[in-house]
């Protein structure tokens, strides 16, 4: 499978879980992706191929296995000691489905591309088996899938939104090189909950949760983000037990709005560009 246009395989499902055997095939020399899966809008699809002895070489995403679309039913990202996940575009989760990140995966993210959460995210390593959302330019994790030498720059990608009642549990991850860590946004009712991980070095904030929404951040460094390290607006939010919240290019935390509720214990909030609260 050589010298394609644009992916080697496009896998498009039409709805329900899939998992198709891709083996044993050499996919060479294809513009873009290896392999590359789009999750159609309104098909409610999840799934991932079975992969087992493909010899890849001279792709434009080499190692990267193409993720785009609408998740619609559960389905988990486990470890592959090959492939690294390029999300493209948006990938979105919905339709009451769970989206479960396993210990030591690493999610990239194509220019400008974002993790869209109205449903529920489980995003739960371990230590030493951090899961990892960064950008495709970052070649420190997850190996060089562009076969460019690169480094990631805050900014390479959108971030991770929840809309809609969306749910998210973090532990033990690195966020960084986005626009916004994490976002909920304005108006709805999500729940975020982050632990013992890193958001670091984005373009913006860090973590902020908007109107109706509750962020709870425990134990977690937020460092080296070009605005507010956490921002929270009509919202509640908890930060405590030992979160670092430094070297930020606005406010450590910043709160906003008549209706906002803050908890804030325990933690060290230091060298950030403006007020440390």
């Amino acid at each position: 499978i050589y010298a394609n246009g644009s992916d080697g395989i496009e896998i498009q499902p039409d709805g329900g879980s899939f998992s198709p055997t891709i083996s044993n095939n050499n996919i060479s020399s294809n513009t873009r992706d290896a392999i590359f899966i789009n999750y159609p809008f309104g098909k409610s699809s999840g799934g991932l191929p079975i992969l087992s002895g493909n010899n890849l070489s001279g792709n434009g995403l080499n190692y990267g296995l193409g993720l785009s679309g609408y998740i619609g039913i559960s389905m988990t990202l486990p470890v592959n000691p090959i492939w690294a996940y390029v999300v493209q575009g948006t990938l979105g989760v919905r339709d009451n489905a769970t989206l479960t990140i396993d210990p030591n995966v690493v999610v990239k993210f194509d220019d400008n591309a974002s993790l869209n959460v109205v449903s529920h995210l489980q995003a739960q390593g371990t230590p030493g088996n951090e899961i990892y959302f960064t950008s495709l330019q970052d070649d420190s994790v997850g190996g060089d899938i562009d076969g460019i030498p690169s480094i990631g720059t805050p900014g390479d990608w959108s971030g991770l939104d929840f809309s809609n009642s969306g749910q998210g549990i973090f532990d033990y991850v690195v966020i960084q090189y986005a626009d916004y860590g994490i976002d909920q946004w304005f108006g709805y009712s999500t729940i975020v909950q982050i632990s013992n991980s890193t958001v670091s070095n984005n373009q913006y904030r860090g973590l902020e949760a908007n109107q109706d929404s509750t962020l709870i951040v425990t134990n977690v460094t937020v460092e080296n983000n070009g605005s507010d390290g956490i921002y929270a607006m009509n919202a509640t939010l908890t930060v405590n037990n030992g979160s670092v919240i430094n070297n930020n290019g606005g406010q450590g935390i910043e709160t906003a709005g008549d209706t906002t509720v803050i908890a804030i214990d325990g933690n060290t909030i230091s060298n950030n560009s403006s007020d440390g609260m």
